[in-house]
């Protein structure tokens, strides 16, 4: 579960990261996308427990933007910075 007030935010965070993954995926960077998508995979796992997971979301998001930059954007979305 992610925090009331963050849920519509980790939802933009991952309509970001699906945006830039797919960018990824028409620059024929599989490798990136393979990585991209086990994390996001995780990020979804993590909305649908029961206990309050918006800071293991969050640090999740930070090392996605951490290993590629191009995600940082997505960390604005759940941060509500951009």
């Amino acid at each position: 579960m992610i925090a009331a007030d963050k849920h519509t935010h980790a939802l933009s965070a991952l309509h970001r990261v699906l945006v830039l993954a797919r960018s990824q995926a028409s620059e024929g960077r599989s490798s990136d996308v393979a990585a991209v998508l086990d994390t996001t995979e995780y990020l979804v796992v993590l909305m649908m427990k029961p206990e309050d997971q918006t800071r293991a979301f969050r640090e999740h998001l930070a090392d996605l933007a951490h290993r590629h930059q191009e995600f940082a954007s997505a960390l604005e979305c759940f941060d509500g910075t951009a």
